[in-house]
């Protein structure tokens, strides 16, 4: 039996404005111009991911994708994370006992045509 490897895509970080426009800046575009919706394929289902604050995103999306790729699908190009919310910051506890701040935050994976590189 042979096994095939895939490589993942790179996965473009999107922003939304209160319009519910979405932006990316890097590879996709250098200007402010919205990306048009009908252009986003939502890939898979909502996500909640618990991160401990501080938090560096794009770090700890590249990580959550590294560690769990079937989680992520398999033509994700984009995703788009929920902004920090007080609301959902609480309390966990670590093995030792030590108390870390963390904070809940929804991803969801997208997948635009022009977002094709590899990692």
């Amino acid at each position: 039996m042979k096994v095939i490897e895939q490589k993942m895509q790179k996965l473009e970080r999107l922003t939304q404005d209160d319009e519910g426009n979405f932006f990316a800046k890097g590879r996709l575009t250098n200007s402010d111009m919205p990306i048009p919706s009908r252009d986003l394929t939502p890939k898979g289902r909502i996500r909640v991911l618990i991160l401990e604050n501080p938090v560096d995103i794009e770090e700890e999306i590249k990580k959550y994708a590294n560690n769990y790729p079937s989680s992520v699908p398999k033509d994700a190009n984009a995703y788009i994370i929920s902004d920090f919310n007080g609301g959902t910051q609480h309390a966990r506890k670590d093995e030792k006992e030590k108390e870390h701040m963390c904070s809940a935050y929804a991803l969801q994976f997208y997948k635009h045509p022009l977002l094709n590189n590899d990692w």
